[in-house]
């Protein structure tokens, strides 16, 4: 008896479709069920119950499920390699901040484990609740306190989705509410502020610039040898001793 697995192709991908194909039409004609899936056999007239109709449709589920199982085979990639490629994967998972949303994380986490239950891989629940919460942005710390303190048989996969999504529209909103906060700030000091032109420099009385910038020679350093001269020089007992005068 011929091998029949000699005609299925590896993997099946959109480059080797034709081989993929051919290999298909063999394995099919040598179960004797290719001309139920090219058409080629017609369902037979008559009754559901006479005997061509019941043989024709029996071939045309056999067809179906060899078709269905070579598909499984060939797509769904079986091994222990793969269950432990697809373990590592799982460890390994980690959150993108900043550039993925609440709802992408969770679909990714969703789809690795499916992947993972379909190789016959045991991921129980708590397991896809610590990867869901494991690698989440530093605002999230709260949430992740509260939930480590909710009874473990209360802690359900869609209970710790559910409060994700919320917290994250929450902090959407608060993040809303302060650019807004921010904004009125700023256009309010905006509003506030004199314009240039009426600004007084403290130090050449003249308008349309601040003292920092004002080029005229500072007055103060006069005022401050004027007052010197009227004073005279320290008295004994003050800044050291007196000198002579």
């Amino acid at each position: 008896m011929t091998d029949t697995k000699k005609f299925a192709p590896l993997s099946l991908k959109e480059a080797n479709w034709d081989t993929w194909s051919f290999c298909m039409e063999m394995l099919l004609q040598k179960q004797n069920l290719w001309d139920v899936v090219d058409g080629t056999e017609a369902m037979p007239a008559g009754s559901q119950n006479s005997k061509p109709v019941k043989v024709f449709t029996r071939k045309r589920k056999e067809a179906i499920i060899t078709i269905w199982k070579k598909l499984k085979d060939v797509m769904g990639a079986h091994g222990l390699g793969a269950r432990m490629a697809l373990r590592r994967k799982f460890r390994m998972l980690k959150m993108s901040i900043g550039t993925e949303t609440m709802r992408e994380w969770i679909s990714r986490v969703e789809e690795l484990v499916r992947k993972m239950r379909n190789q016959k891989i045991n991921v129980d629940d708590m397991d896809v609740v610590v990867a869901l919460t494991d690698s989440l942005p530093a605002s999230y710390a709260a949430l992740s306190v509260w939930l480590d303190g909710v009874p473990e048989d209360e802690l359900t996969i869609d209970l710790v989705i559910r409060h994700l999504l919320n917290e994250e529209m929450r902090q959407s909103h608060m993040n809303e509410v302060e650019l807004d906060h921010k904004l009125a700030f700023a256009a309010y000091n905006k509003k506030k502020a004199k314009p240039i032109k009426e600004i007084t420099c403290w130090n050449c009385k003249q308008k349309g610039h601040y003292q920092l910038s004002c080029t005229e020679k500072s007055t103060n350093t006069n005022e401050g040898k004027k007052k010197t001269a009227v004073l005279g020089p320290p008295r004994a007992g003050h800044y050291g001793k007196a000198t002579a005068v």
